[in-house]
């Protein structure tokens, strides 16, 4: 099997020659790993992913711009927000780079980053953010629903050019539970993210959709999983129970991730073994899984760790 069938595989449980592994990494991992092993690490580790995205550099100069404050306060907001024609994008070339990845046999992944709260947070600052969800309700919903068209434009752009995977989320965890309450959750953000993923699944039913937010998650999965995400990330182990997630929700979505970027890879050969193979037999049991740290590994990752964690995939990875 190339890549892209084994990504796929592990959307819908079919056995697969071996499990389907990702890897995120920093700017200074990924530098130190290209000058030691004098190639990209993605090919070096034959990871399984490829990840392509719209450079928008104008875009994200401008965010900034649509803001106006009275006092210490958000009160309103300018129109219109950016088009992405205006950014300076790769989407002439978008359908050729989509090609090639896919000749290549690799899962074309289209990421859009944040649906709409990392990017409120950012423009708004996460504390105020928080006080004008209860003092202004609509102003907040507003901008999110804004920023949310402009992200569902370009993961609809993906799907329309052939893309295979939508990589989309928002951390709405913290390591003891959400970050707002899940009533609150669904009322602001749910809808919203449904709205990105109808719109994909419209133009092409078969783009998977990928959903990450860090920390512990467990209170909106089932939401999730009825809005149509097709691969759960990343499942922190650190405040996570990767049984109990498994054991609730195994058939219903796939796995995409498990391995603690915040612990296992600080540990030794020893643990890092164990817990690779505690992650394949768990949330890999109905093989929808795809291996991965739960985010980027960081440069102060010890190089030998990283290479213990390849070890051990490809020694417990494989299926007869």
């Amino acid at each position: 099997m190339n890549s892209r069938e084994r990504l796929l595989a592990a959307k819908y449980g079919e056995k697969t020659d071996k499990i389907p592994v990702d890897v995120w990494w920093s700017e200074e991992i990924y530098k130190d790993l290209v000058y030691i092993n004098k190639e990209s690490p993605n090919n070096y580790y034959e990871l399984d992913t490829r990840r392509f995205t719209i450079e928008m550099p104008l875009l994200k100069n401008k965010w900034h711009g649509f803001l106006k404050k009275e006092g210490d306060f958000l009160k309103i907001y300018e129109y219109p927000f950016p088009d992405i024609n205006e950014a300076k994008t790769n989407s002439e070339d978008m359908e050729k780079k989509i090609s090639e990845i896919k000749s290549k046999g690799f899962p074309a992944i289209g990421h859009i980053g944040s649906v709409c709260f990392e990017v409120a947070c950012n423009l708004v600052g996460m504390e105020k953010l928080f006080i004008s969800i209860y003092e202004d309700f609509d102003l907040i919903d507003e901008l999110c629903q804004e920023i949310t068209d402009i992200k569902s434009r370009i993961a609809v752009e993906f799907a329309k050019k052939g893309a295979d995977v939508i990589h989309m989320g928002d951390d709405f965890g913290s390591q003891k539970g959400l970050l707002l309450s899940p009533v609150m959750w669904k009322r602001l953000f749910l809808g919203k993210i449904e709205k990105i993923i109808s719109e994909v699944k419209e133009i092409n039913k078969n783009c998977c959709i990928f959903f990450h937010s860090d920390g512990d998650i467990s209170e909106i999965i089932d939401s999730l999983i009825d809005a149509g995400i097709d691969y759960l990330n990343p499942i922190q182990p650190e405040c996570m129970d990767i049984y109990a997630i498994s054991k609730r929700y195994a058939g219903n979505v796939s796995f995409w991730g498990g391995i603690g970027a915040q612990s296992t890879f600080y540990s030794n050969k020893e643990n890092i073994f164990n817990k690779i193979k505690e992650a394949i037999e768990i949330l890999g049991a109905n093989n929808r899984y795809v291996i991965a740290p739960t985010h980027m590994l960081q440069g102060n990752v010890s190089l030998d760790n990283i290479k213990y964690f390849f070890e051990a995939v490809k020694y417990y990875g494989q299926n007869d």
